[in-house]
């Protein structure tokens, strides 16, 4: 059994230790996604410049997911391919993306923009389990889970604090100097914070996949553990007994539920997994017989409220018609049905699996 280490996972002071050659390390690392970051750059510049945004807005797209999608890739095949089969296969993908946005209209509908979505979902969620599909210690992509969390969260409060602190800037020279700044000049401040720098940033801190046959050591906050055990699991129970209470009024009255319960079961449902990630690492023997019986039995507790929010979509289906929308709910149902019951039968061994499945139904959903 692993032993939790409470302490926090890096000191701010190593944030930025040595960030000129990591930023190097990972240029090499993830080459194409690199350029896929200088692209959408270009494309906002240009985009400021002749200030339109439909003119560019689906190759934006095209280049958002790429960034995410070669970016998986990278992970996935890092150590198991050449670089040289690596990099096929992303400029093959690239070209793919490229060509299914150009499908777009320059007025992007709504069928679009949810198709872009669902790209943009997959392949984002992808990167926090491409290096591990085939591991099978989960603690070992908890770990990685954990850093990858904390690394987006620390580019993005970076690049907030370097596009305000220069927006600030600026402003004071009209302020003090009366140097008038085109509106502009915010605008392309803002692609260097956030279209350059925080995914270099973010990239820069991506440890490599370690390959030791170690048992890996774990480092969980205490953060964690009031956030899982303290704050969400009261919630979902509050959450559950109301959506039983009504399921209950449901069957004795004989009615339709209101289609509007399946918003809350959807969100009951993807609460509950995000919880059962946060607390994955206190399943073991001895560490917390709460978060065990909520990992265990969960599932089996979602799955007739699932029943419910299936009739509540029908319902939907026969007051309004179908629409992408309420496609996507019944996806998104049947996702829940299909994981809750993997779930229960493996006794949550590997939660990543919650990821794996998700960044594939929402990759099918825009497919098709």
């Amino acid at each position: 059994m692993n032993r939790l280490n409470t302490q926090p996972q890096k000191g701010f002071r190593k944030l930025f230790h040595n960030f000129g050659e990591k930023l190097q390390t990972a240029v090499t690392r993830f080459p194409l996604t690199f350029v896929a970051i200088l692209g959408v750059a270009i494309l906002f510049v240009l985009a400021i410049q002749t200030d339109t945004d439909n003119v560019y807005t689906r190759w934006i797209m095209a280049g958002v997911v790429s960034v995410f999608a070669t970016l998986a890739v990278y992970l996935f095949a890092e150590k198991k391919w050449s670089k040289l089969v690596t990099t096929i296969i992303n400029l093959v993908l690239m070209t793919l993306l490229v060509w299914l946005f150009s499908a777009f209209s320059e007025n992007i509908s709504d069928a679009n923009a949810t198709q872009f979505t669902m790209l943009l979902v997959s392949a984002f969620t992808a990167i926090f389990f491409a290096g591990f599909i085939s591991e099978k210690d989960s603690l070992r992509w908890w770990n990685s889970l954990q850093e990858t969390l904390f690394n987006l969260l620390i580019a993005a409060l970076f690049a907030g604090i370097l596009m305000g602190g220069l927006s600030l800037a600026l402003v004071s020279l009209y302020q003090l100097f009366g140097i008038k700044i085109d509106n502009d000049v915010y605008a392309y401040l803002a692609v260097f914070c956030f279209v350059l720098f925080m995914p270099s940033y973010f990239l820069s801190q991506i440890s490599e996949v370690s390959t030791s046959g170690d048992k890996p050591s774990l480092t969980y906050s205490g953060i964690y553990k009031i956030l899982g055990l303290y704050i969400l699991l009261p919630i979902l129970a509050i959450y559950s007994v109301i959506l039983y209470g009504y399921l209950v009024k449901i069957i004795a009255t004989w009615e339709l539920p209101n289609g509007w319960v399946s918003w809350l079961v959807s969100i009951l449902g993807l609460a509950g997994f995000i919880t059962k990630i946060i607390l994955h690492p206190l399943n073991g023997k001895g560490e917390s017989k709460a978060a065990k019986n909520f990992s265990l039995f969960f599932p089996l507790i979602l799955i007739p409220l699932l029943i419910l929010m299936f009739v509540g979509i029908v319902r939907r289906f026969s007051d309004y018609g179908i629409t992408i929308n309420r496609l996507l709910v019944l996806i998104l149902n049947i996702w829940f049905f299909g994981i809750s019951i993997y779930l229960f039968i493996s006794r949550s061994r590997q939660p990543k699996w919650i990821l794996i499945s998700l960044s594939i139904i929402a990759l099918l959903s825009a497919v098709g």
